[in-house]
Formats: C-alpha cells, sequence, structure tokens
C-alpha cells in the first residue's frame, strides 16, 4: 500500500450579511451576492411570514422547503432571486411566478403583509392554485393578477378562494 497526502485548495464564498451562509461552487456566488446586497431575503426564505416563499413553501425543492440549514437558504434564494425581474430570465418573465417573486421581494416589509393558498373553481372542483403574498392595500392587485392567469386555462372561473374563504366578486371578475 502506498499512502499520498494531497492538499486541496478551494475557493470559498461566503455572506458578508450571513456569515454562516457559504459554498464552494462559482456557480452560486451569485445568490451569495444577492444576500449581501439584499440581506432581507434569508429573513423571507427562513421566516413563516411570506406564505409563498416562506418555510415550507412548495416553490422549492423538496429537501430545502423546511430546512434553514445554509445549503437550503442558498437554493431557497436562488429559487426566489430567479424570480424577481432583475434575475428572471425566459419563460418566468412576465409570468404568474415572476409576478410572485417579485411581490413578495418589493413587499414584504409592508404593512400587514401576509399571504395565502389561491384557488380557482369552476362549477364543480378546484383548479388552478398557488400560495401567493399580499397585503390588505395590495389584494385587489394580487387577486387580479391570480385571476389572470386563470382566464388562461380552460376552466372557467366560477369563484376565487383565499385559503378556503371566498374572495369577493368585484375583487376578481371583470364587469
Amino acid at each position: 500500500m502506498k499512502a499520498n497526502t494531497v492538499t486541496e485548495t478551494y475557493t470559498e464564498y461566503r455572506s458578508e450579511a450571513h456569515p454562516d451562509i457559504m459554498t464552494t461552487k462559482a456557480a452560486l456566488a451569485p445568490v451569495i451576492e444577492f444576500i449581501d446586497a439584499n440581506p432581507l431575503v434569508v429573513e423571507i426564505v427562513n421566516g413563516e411570514q411570506s406564505a409563498a416563499f416562506g418555510v415550507g413553501s412548495c416553490e422549492y425543492i423538496g429537501w430545502a422547503q423546511n430546512s434553514t440549514a445554509p445549503a437550503a437558504v442558498i437554493e431557497k434564494v436562488r429559487t426566489l432571486m430567479n424570480l424577481t425581474d432583475r434575475y428572471c430570465q425566459g419563460y418566468r418573465l412576465g409570468t404568474i411566478w415572476n409576478f410572485k417573486g417579485q411581490f413578495t421581494f418589493e413587499h414584504y416589509r409592508d404593512e400587514g403583509f401576509t399571504g395565502g393558498f389561491f384557488q380557482q373553481h369552476d362549477k364543480n372542483y378546484p383548479r388552478l392554485c398557488t400560495s401567493m403574498d399580499y397585503t390588505p392595500v395590495t389584494l385587489p392587485e394580487v387577486v387580479k393578477a391570480f385571476a389572470d392567469w386563470c382566464d388562461g386555462s380552460a376552466f372557467i372561473t366560477e369563484r376565487i378562494t383565499i385559503d378556503g374563504a371566498d374572495v369577493p366578486t368585484e375583487l376578481w371578475k371583470a364587469v
């Protein structure tokens, strides 16, 4: 047997705002830069205030959904970062997913910020659904964005609910 000593050198990308968050993967360095430029994003993905992007959000890959471990934070921030206007590319730009990401990022500190499970119902069944964030002031805008997304489906919207409660028709249906 021959024993060898191997010395490895690697570059570490560590957040200055959140020193526990680091990676050695160069492809994830922009995520670390995003965290440092927007330290609030870690609070968004690790908190429970955002239904769309907080802990447990189905927007994230399974292993990261309920975790606040540094690798999970990087994965969740990467997801949210890729939905914000500056980084959003390809098919996501101008979609409900881009709207959700940008909205949460811009309004997280607004008074009354919360979120819920939005669901479209046709005459017989619940259909399209997603978690979205809103404030009392922005609720009409968010409901309209959801309703517009639903209008692109094959189902005729009879009602919209948030966390099972009916949304007033005048908030989403054109007169």
